[in-house]
């Protein structure tokens, strides 16, 4: 599916700014130990591949999932989570990147 989206962008001249990592791992609510998901570092190695930044890793959570469901912005109803800090480090490389 990556590949796919990677010719899609190349077509119509779109560049890729940089990688988020979507569901690096999981965080137990219970007892906070990291489960990888998915085996190896997707993220890192396909930013090292383009060329690009790894703007983020963001790991699942049952928060993330609720507030999914329920429509509202996670960083809204949770505001001090770690990943809402997550989420703001992203948006400030965004904004760097796209302002040089």
């Amino acid at each position: 599916m990556l590949r796919r989206v990677q010719i899609c962008l190349k077509k119509v001249n779109t560049p890729v700014l940089g990688v988020v990592e979507n569901m690096s791992h999981y965080l137990c609510p219970h007892c906070n130990k990291e489960s990888e998901i998915f085996p190896g570092s997707g993220g890192a190695s396909e930013s090292k591949r383009l060329e690009v930044p790894l703007l983020a890793q963001i790991y699942m959570t049952p928060e993330i999932a609720l507030s999914t469901d329920s429509g509202e912005p996670y960083v809204f109803k949770y505001t001090d989570s770690p990943i809402t800090k997550i989420f703001t480090s992203m948006a400030e490389k965004i904004t760097e990147l796209v302002s040089e």
